[in-house]
């Protein structure tokens, strides 16, 4: 047992590479945002993103680094945003730890565990959308129940995103798109929606309040979409002729409310986003919908 014990302190040794933990840490925006310390004084980082532990350790230590290399009379911080979110806990409420034995592995919420039935694989973007649903700025509680719900408002998205996409099925935005003084009032009561979500969302997604954007597209899909327009528009997607101005008037709506829900929805359900994109409905050229022109509604409506 000794000769195990000198053993291991001889492995042992002190690197002299690290001089202080929260100093390396804190000076990392020296590497990544400019190793010139005359012109560094001058960019910022857009965003720190660290845990509510963190008001004294990376955050000071990164402002404190910043101010001591800045140029005299300069007090500017390595950051422009500093963001704090909470500690994931389990249904109880209670931390999680490998001795309480309350873990939940991410993974496994993705890929589904052993047991299909009490485990079933939710997707990435199921655990996306419910990080983006809480209030990350305090600690938030994880549980199957919150999970299945988080499945359950994903699954209504991709509903909508389904019969629109199928209903644009041969339209051709190019050459079919209706003029927005030839489409009826409800039509444009609809693009109205859209210009107001669109000014909203986008204001939510600056703010780094994904909560309210969670909820406000989910209210849109929910009410004014499945329950409202979609209910409406059946008749005549399903009735009228290809060539029809009625349905071609209503497609040339769902041509721009699918767009509107793929952009809205892709910093938080990317994967479903990108599956909107690749649509042969949509006509888009481009591999992905990250590389299209994000969707601006029409300020005539």
């Amino acid at each position: 047992m000794r000769f195990l014990e000198i053993y291991v302190l001889h492995l042992v040794c002190m690197h002299q590479d690290t001089m202080d933990v929260w100093f390396d840490s804190g000076s990392s925006w020296y590497s990544v945002l400019g190793s010139d310390l005359e012109t560094a004084s001058d960019v910022a980082a857009d965003v720190y993103l660290e845990g509510s532990d963190q008001h004294r350790g990376w955050f000071q230590s990164s402002l404190l680094t910043k101010i001591a290399t800045n140029n005299d009379n300069d007090t500017r911080a390595p950051y422009r945003t500093i963001i704090t979110h909470g500690f994931v806990l389990d249904a109880d409420g209670k931390k999680m730890s490998k001795s309480l034995g309350n873990g939940v592995d991410p993974m496994e919420l993705i890929n589904g565990g052993p047991n299909a039935k009490k485990q079933p694989a939710y997707g990435a973007d199921t655990v996306r959308l419910w990080a983006a649903s809480t209030m990350y700025h305090g600690d938030v509680k994880l549980s199957q129940n919150a999970i299945a719900t988080a499945s359950e408002n994903l699954r209504r998205i991709r509903n909508a995103c389904r019969f629109m996409l199928g209903n644009l099925d041969g339209f051709d935005p190019k050459e079919q798109r209706v003029e927005p003084s030839q489409l009826s009032s409800l039509d444009k009561y609809m693009l109205h929606q859209v210009t107001s979500l669109d000014a909203s969302i986008t204001a939510y997604y600056d703010e780094f309040d994904f909560l309210k954007v969670t909820q406000t597209l989910q209210n849109f899909i929910t009410s004014e979409l499945s329950s409202f327009y979609f209910e409406i528009a059946k008749d005549t997607l399903y009735l009228e002729p290809r060539a029809s101005p009625q349905r071609l008037a209503m497609q040339t709506v769902l041509y721009e409310l699918v767009n509107f829900v793929m952009h809205a929805s892709a910093p938080i359900a990317c994967h479903l986003s990108e599956v909107c994109c690749s649509s042969d409905s949509l006509r888009v050229s481009s591999a992905t919908c990250f590389l299209t022109s994000i969707f601006r509604s029409n300020s005539t409506f």
